[in-house]
Parts: structure tokens; C-alpha cells; sequence
């Protein structure tokens, strides 16, 4: 992988150098970030959701030129820096609750037939949903 300031002439051991550094220093970042998450209350003051912003575009730049891969996670975090001051500090929510459903709704919709996707797809919410009901019931006796 080529890195934003390698020259042609460096030897490898330059390039691992530079690239452990680069990690490292995003690495401090992403360290930084998290601690603002760990250290304030559900609400976020504007100072302390500008310092996040800054310490993850930190984080964002030193990891991509060290030649990690980027994914669109990335840059949904960003998105969700910004929506601290409507929905206050993220680590009060619970990001992985419907994860298990959005698989289940997944393996239903691969077994559906194209012509008859959608309501297939209804169909079978609404039977799990109904034996989801029943077998709670049966918890609350």
C-alpha cells in the first residue's frame, strides 16, 4: 500500500515506520473520542461535540493515510457526532438491540419467491409475531 508521503526511494522499514506512527497517532485520537463519550452525561455540550468532531476527523485522516480500509461506517459516525445535540450522548442507547430482527427479516426475505416478495415477507412477520405473542403470554401467567 502507498502511503500520502512515501517517496519511491524509501526502504520498507521507512514505510512501516511511517505507517506505525500514523496508527498510533489515530489510534490516540480514537482514545481521545472515546473518553468524551465515557466522561459526559446523556446531554452534550457544544464544546465537547466539537472536540469529539475534531478528535474523530483526527482519528478519520491518520487512519485513511496509513492505508486502513475505509468503510462507510466511518463516515455514518460523523452523522452521528452531529446528531449528539437532537439525541443527546450515543452510549445511553443500545446500537445492536434490533440486530438479531434485521437478520431474521433477512433470512425471510431470502426465502421468499420474487413475485410474491413483499407480502410474503408481511406474512411471515406477522406469524412470528404471533407466536412471539403467544409464548410471552405464556411467561406472564
Amino acid at each position: 500500500m502507498k502511503l500520502f508521503s512515501q517517496a519511491d526511494d524509501e526502504r520498507p522499514d521507512q514505510q512501516l515506520h511511517l505507517q506505525a506512527s500514523l496508527l498510533l497517532a489515530a489510534g490516540r485520537e480514537a482514545v481521545l473520542f472515546n473518553e468524551l463519550l465515557k466522561s459526559n452525561a446523556r446531554l452534550v455540550p457544544k464544546n465537547v461535540q466539537a472536540k469529539m468532531m475534531f478528535h474523530y476527523s483526527r482519528f478519520f485522516t491518520l487512519f485513511d493515510r496509513a492505508g486502513g480500509n475505509i468503510t462507510p461506517k466511518f463516515h455514518l459516525l460523523y452523522h452521528g457526532i452531529f446528531q449528539i445535540s437532537v439525541y443527546g450522548n450515543p452510549r445511553y442507547f443500545a446500537t445492536y438491540v434490533d440486530e438479531s430482527f434485521n437478520g431474521a427479516i433477512a433470512a425471510i426475505a431470502r426465502s421468499c419467491h420474487r413475485l410474491t416478495w413483499t407480502e410474503s415477507i408481511f406474512r411471515k412477520l406477522a406469524a412470528i409475531e404471533k407466536l412471539d405473542s403467544k409464548r410471552l403470554a405464556g411467561f406472564n401467567r
